[in-house]
C-alpha cells in the first residue's frame, strides 16, 4: 500500500499564543507589516515574504512572530539549518512560543529525527493543549515511532476540541492507524468521517480502495477508485488497483467501468 501520511503542518499565523508579558513591544506598523509577510508567504512568494518580515524586525528586532515567518521561508527554501536557528532565536527571546516549537519540530521530523521533534510537540502542547497542528504532527511523529496506541489517543484528545473535530487529515490519521494494525474494518468509519468532511479527500478515496479490496468487497473498492480516477486520473497506484478490482470482479461475471477519460486499461 503507498504509504501516505498527508502534508506537514507549518504554522504561520496572525494570532500567537503566548503566556505570561511579553518581554517586549511591538509597533502597530510592525504588525502590519507581519500580516503581509505571511501572505506572501502563503501565496509561496518567498522573496517577498522575506522583505516584509525583515522590514518587521526593524521595528523590534525581537519580533518573534517576524523571526518564525523568516524561519518558514527558509524552510521552503530548503535551508533547514537556517531555518533553526531563526527558530531557536525566537525561542531564546520568548521560550512558550509554541507555533516556534511545532516549526523547529517539523524540520527534525523531515529529517527523521522523530524523538526530537515528539519532544518539541509536546512542549508545544504543554503551552496550549488545543494547538491542533501540535496536536495532528505530534500523532504523526508516533506514528513513525510506531506508537500507535499513543498516537490514537492523541488524536482523541484532539477531537475533545469541538474547533478540530472537522479537521479531515486528522480522520485520516485514525484511519491509518487502524490499517498499520490490520484492523481494517475500523479503517473504515474514520475515511467515511474524513470524506465526509472533504469528499475530494483523495488520500482517503485511495486507502478505501485499498481497504475495501482487503475486505473482498470489490463492487465498494470499484467505487472508491473510480472516484479517485476522477480526481486524479494519473494516479499511478489507483490504476493497479483497477485492474486487480476488475479482475476479482471478473470472476463473478462482473465489471468495474472505468471512469470517462480516465484511462484506458
Amino acid at each position: 500500500m503507498r504509504r501516505i501520511l498527508g502534508g506537514f503542518i507549518l504554522l504561520l499565523a496572525t494570532n500567537v499564543f503566548l503566556l505570561g508579558c511579553p518581554k517586549y513591544k511591538v509597533p502597530p506598523q510592525a504588525k502590519r507589516i507581519q500580516r503581509m509577510c505571511i501572505q506572501a508567504a502563503d501565496a509561496n512568494k518567498l522573496d517577498e515574504a522575506e522583505n516584509y518580515c525583515k522590514l518587521a524586525l526593524r521595528y523590534n528586532p525581537k519580533f518573534v512572530e517576524a523571526l518564525n515567518g523568516l524561519a518558514i521561508v527558509e524552510i521552503r527554501r530548503n535551508n533547514p539549518r537556517r531555518a533553526e536557528t531563526l527558530l531557536k532565536q525566537a525561542l531564546s527571546i520568548q521560550s512558550n512560543f509554541a507555533q516556534a516549537r511545532v516549526n523547529l519540530g517539523h524540520i527534525y521530523y523531515e529529517e527523521r529525527k522523530y524523538k526530537r521533534a515528539k519532544r518539541l510537540f509536546k512542549s508545544a502542547l504543554d503551552i496550549d493543549p488545543s494547538l491542533r497542528d501540535a496536536n495532528y504532527n505530534m500523532a504523526r511523529t508516533l506514528i513513525q515511532l510506531k506508537e500507535y496506541k499513543a498516537a490514537s489517543n492523541q488524536l482523541i484528545q484532539m477531537f475533545a476540541f469541538p474547533q478540530h473535530r472537522l479537521y479531515a487529515p486528522a480522520h485520516y490519521l485514525r484511519a491509518y492507524i487502524e490499517f498499520e494494525r490490520k484492523q481494517y474494518k475500523r479503517v473504515v468509519p474514520h475515511l467515511i468521517n474524513a470524506l465526509r468532511i472533504n469528499p475530494r479527500y483523495k488520500n482517503a478515496h485511495y486507502t478505501m480502495t485499498v481497504t475495501m479490496y482487503v475486505l473482498r468487497q470489490y463492487g465498494e473498492a470499484c467505487k472508491y477508485c473510480r472516484f479517485l480516477l476522477m480526481l486524479d486520473p494519473d494516479h499511478v497506484e489507483a490504476r493497479d488497483w483497477f485492474k486487480k478490482i476488475n479482475k476479482q470482479l471478473g470472476k463473478h461475471g462482473k465489471s468495474c467501468p472505468a471512469p470517462s477519460g480516465a484511462f484506458q486499461q
